[in-house]
């Protein structure tokens, strides 16, 4: 029996790449990045360009969830390369998602969406957060980046309720490579990092859930750490393993 396709965009990121290679026993993967690549399944294009998109989507058949990864990560970037690529590729992935029948979407959104960065809390002196943020908190974005993935949430929720395609939206919090892990030193990070282990598991779980619609933090399971799990515990059954 063949493995179910799973579309992954921004592949070749430092979280695509880690979800390719642990995925790929699992599912056939579909790469959709900028970067060139002669690999099997692989497409390389700008998901800003709907033509181009929905002509892979064409070519690929039958998806059981695309894990859409693609974005603009800079919040210094130029609004007009946020917009391209944050919000009108979104879009795009959504509408690709509803003409081809595609049922969930995984979609990685960001933390930056409650308005925290390495300078919160204001006009405070203490090293660590005293409290907790949770997903029902109310948005505050400090910046172009953030606003972006605050619109593909609520396009998440619009294509959710119009058209019934599931979406797990995951805030995804401080994610490097392995090897920097130890050099971490700011309290910031360290409060909202996410390992590799419990990367690969927030995505396994948000592949396996029945869950139709939801929000959830992915960060480990850290000392200080600012966000909020138990919704992402009750709802998915996420149980980090790691923290700093």
């Amino acid at each position: 029996m063949k493995n179910e396709k799973l579309i992954i965009t921004g592949s070749k990121g430092r979280i695509g790449s880690v979800l390719c290679e642990h995925l790929k026993a699992k599912y056939e993967i579909i790469e959709v990045d900028r970067i060139l690549t002669e690999k099997k399944n692989c497409f390389r294009l700008d998901i800003s360009d709907f033509d181009a998109l929905k002509n892979a989507f064409e070519q690929v058949g039958h998806v059981k969830c695309i894990i859409h990864l693609a974005a603009t990560p800079n919040t210094n970037s130029a609004w007009n390369e946020i917009l391209k690529n944050n919000i009108i590729g979104t879009r795009n992935i959504y509408e690709c998602a509803r003409i081809f029948n595609i049922p969930g979407i995984i979609l990685a959104s960001t933390g930056q969406v409650t308005g925290v960065n390495k300078q919160s809390p204001p006009k405070q002196k203490q090293r660590f957060w005293s409290y907790k943020i949770s997903v029902d908190s109310p948005v505050k974005p400090i910046d172009n980046y953030a606003s972006s993935k605050i619109f593909a949430e609520t396009l998440a929720r619009q294509y959710y309720e119009q058209h019934g395609i599931h979406s797990i939206c995951l805030r995804i919090g401080f994610f490097c490579k392995q090897e920097m892990t130890s050099k971490i030193k700011n309290s910031y990070l360290k409060s909202i990092w996410i390992s590799h282990r419990d990367m690969i598991q927030l995505f396994d779980k948000s592949l396996q859930t029945n869950t139709e619609f939801g929000i959830y933090f992915g960060v480990s399971k850290n000392k200080h750490g600012l966000f909020d799990l138990s919704k992402a515990r009750k709802d998915l059954g996420f149980r980090p393993k790691d923290g700093l």
